[in-house]
């Protein structure tokens, strides 16, 4: 790790979205000099001082901006996120921005450390027995043009120290789209769980994740590790993690159906989807819903550690920026 005397420069891409906004919470507190590339405006006051609006995907609109800045630490979470797309170029942002990217961090100093965020769609759920992290079995579109970041980074020649980084399903405080799917289901007493379910799923709470990726950005320059990690709180049980959140968030006792009835229900909603997007449940999302997807978190835990904060608090976090969220939305 750097001096502590030297105040750090990180450059976080995204750093207005979900994951990128909390982990700017924290680097503001830690005092560190902060350089935001997004193209869309922070909903938070207080980070509209590190915001640059820029467009990875358009080489110019940040490489002077970037070089000029010289960060210590360069945080890549910009990403097209989408599950909807129809080819690969409506995931540019994972593809050509990433080249973009990589173009420019040639030109920065060697002692830069550079942290890409991949996702665990590199592999469908249910193919978790894992024998190399280059092993791919994409979801998707989305899956793929993962696939297409991890390889040009690993086939890059960059003389920069780098890590790519999976996170799995990460929840928390700013975490919109799930504020409007399952939490608002639950909140609004419509979420029904399959009554017998076993499935394994690995989440991540958003304060711990943006612990694990500076972990990674201080790691000791000595020690030689994995380039590609995943990150994650814990495997668990699904009904477990659903359990908590509906208690957390005063709705009682988790609602069940037999999952036959949820497997008819979502083949009504393939029917009606594309005239009723709201429509929660579709065989997709059941299949989703019903297939376990643990990760390997071994390697990851033997050089940062375990997680800080654990899922109750995180729950509690989680539930008072929702009560609030609900209020005004």
């Amino acid at each position: 790790m750097k001096s502590s005397k030297t105040k750090l420069k990180f450059c976080v891409t995204g750093g207005t979205g979900f994951i990128g906004s909390n982990l700017i919470d924290i680097l503001i507190k830690k005092k560190a000099s902060i350089l935001n590339l997004d193209l869309n405006k922070p909903i938070d006051p207080l980070h509209l001082k590190y915001w640059f609006k820029s467009d990875i995907n358009n080489q110019k609109s940040f490489e002077k901006v970037l070089q000029e800045f010289n960060p210590d630490y360069l945080i890549h979470l910009a990403a097209d996120a989408t599950m909807d797309g129809r080819n690969l170029d409506d995931y540019k942002t994972n593809t050509v921005g990433v080249e973009n990217l990589i173009n420019v961090i040639n030109k920065l100093k060697e002692k830069l450390i550079f942290i890409a965020a991949s996702s665990q769609h590199v592999r469908k759920p249910g193919t978790y027995i894992y024998k190399s992290s280059k092993e791919y079995n994409p979801l998707g579109l989305y899956g793929e043009s993962k696939v297409i970041t991890e390889q040009l980074i690993m086939n890059s020649n960059l003389k920069q120290k780098f890590f790519i980084i999976r996170p799995t399903l990460v929840w928390g405080p700013r975490n919109y789209m799930m504020a409007n799917a399952i939490f608002s289901y639950i909140n609004k007493n419509i979420y029904y769980h399959p009554t017998t379910d076993n499935t394994v799923r690995a989440y991540g709470y958003v304060e711990n994740l943006c612990d694990q990726i500076l972990k990674l950005c201080y790691l000791d320059e000595s020690i030689d590790c994995e380039k590609i990690l995943y990150l994650a709180d814990h495997n668990m049980l699904q009904q477990e993690w659903i359990t908590l959140a509906t208690q957390f968030m005063g709705k009682g006792n988790l609602k069940t159906l037999p999952s036959l009835l949820l497997k008819i229900g979502s083949y009504f909603g393939d029917y009606i989807k594309p005239f009723y997007k709201k429509y929660p449940l579709y065989t997709e999302r059941y299949l989703n819903l019903t297939t376990s997807n643990p990760i390997p978190l071994e390697k990851t835990f033997s050089i940062i550690g375990e997680p800080k904060i654990n899922i109750e608090t995180g729950m509690q976090k989680t539930a008072a920026w929702l009560k609030k969220f609900y209020e005004v939305n």
